[in-house]
């Protein structure tokens, strides 16, 4: 160690927003750079399916029933309502999806104004992003089985339409979640205090998330060649998240929960 010499590399890798992002400022086109036309498809296409599927089981809860039989299949423009209500839902908050669309007290019009209480409920009932009958082929985390081509998607977005600055950073995040799951954590120093954790790689100058890991236990697979028998598991997550990065130059900032004598090696 008397002989070592620390040094940062030269940062000179081409950062930035690339494939078309760089030239989009419209706020709605940036959001359609990530939800774009073959997602929301795919997302229209099994949702109508799970529809069909459901009503040829015979299941219909009773609050339900009558909407289930003047069901009609859902169409791309209304998943793109359905997802722009969940943004604002996130920016207006109040206790119930049902509050947004009440004439009483406080009211928010627009949310009546571009669909109704009744359709709304209905599509987030039979939302769906993947085949059911697909289980048996599914290569995925079972708990993720659900929403795991949502996943893939959007980290495979993430990472094509920008490579981060030189400066990035690894950290945990929690999603709030009160309902219980398996993978449900507690993390005190975390405003939700209880959710779904994941890991993300974000880009220090602008907070851009490059890519992230839904945390599926102790037993969570990781995939990397860099990643031996011998790799702690918080040392494997870092090496997992960050291999397509390695040779760039860049500069990681993490904090003690993913140091170690191994990762730094």
């Amino acid at each position: 160690m008397d002989n070592y010499t620390g040094h940062r590399e030269v940062f000179s890798c081409d950062f930035g927003p690339r494939n078309g992002a760089e030239n989009v400022n419209d706020i709605v086109q940036r959001f359609e750079l990530f939800f774009d036309k073959e997602i929301v498809q795919q997302i229209v296409r099994e949702t109508n399916r799970y529809s069909q599927q459901y009503k040829n089981t015979g299941g219909s809860l009773f609050s339900f029933r009558s909407l289930v039989r003047s069901w009609t299949p859902v169409t791309e423009s209304e998943i793109y309502t359905v997802l722009g209500l969940f943004l604002l839902m996130g920016i207006v908050q109040k206790p119930t999806a049902r509050s947004y669309f009440s004439k009483r007290r406080v009211i928010t019009p627009e949310f009546a104004d571009l669909i109704s209480r009744g359709r709304y409920e209905l599509i987030c009932k039979f939302l769906h992003f993947i085949d059911n009958e697909s289980l048996p082929t599914y290569q995925g985390p079972p708990i993720l089985f659900k929403i795991y081509p949502v996943i893939c998607y959007l980290n495979i977005k993430f990472q094509t339409l920008c490579l981060p600055y030189q400066n990035i950073a690894i950290d945990e995040s929690l999603t709030l979640l009160k309902r219980h799951l398996s993978v449900r954590q507690y993390l005190p120093p975390k405003a939700s205090k209880f959710g779904i954790k994941t890991f993300t790689p974000c880009e220090s100058r602008t907070g851009y998330l490059w890519r992230f890991l839904v945390y599926t236990g102790k037993n969570m697979v990781l995939h990397s060649s860099l990643i031996t028998l011998d790799t702690p598991k918080t040392a494997a997550v870092v090496l997992e998240r960050l291999e397509p990065l390695f040779d760039c130059e860049h500069v990681l900032w993490i904090d003690n929960f993913f140091n170690s004598p191994e990762l730094a090696r």
